[in-house]
């Protein structure tokens, strides 16, 4: 079951390889559902690809902390939305 055609994922492989870019990837775990190994493949080419990737909440403002300060070794995606302190973003998130 591939999420997207493998005419694609060979494409953007090729794209990081040729001009030196880093690419974003689902976990390793998914490469048996997939059917393809991706994440093998991309590391044999010398392409540097999310190790962990960190979802935070919208006003999670300790969360982004703690992962800062407890990142793991590799490449690490943080994932969150920088915002404008104003009235409106506190009364919807008050933290």
């Amino acid at each position: 079951m591939l999420l997207m055609p493998l005419g694609v994922i060979i494409f953007w492989m090729h794209m990081a390889v040729e001009f030196g870019l880093p690419l974003r990837m689902v976990g390793g775990e998914m490469e048996s559902t997939i059917g393809f190994p991706y994440r093998r493949l991309a590391a044999e080419e010398g392409v540097v690809f999310t190790d962990h990737f960190v979802y935070t909440p919208v006003g999670e403002r300790s969360i982004i902390e703690r992962v800062l300060t407890d990142l793991r070794p590799g490449v690490t995606e943080v994932y969150f939305h920088p915002a404008v302190d104003t009235d409106e973003l506190r009364s919807s998130h008050p933290d």
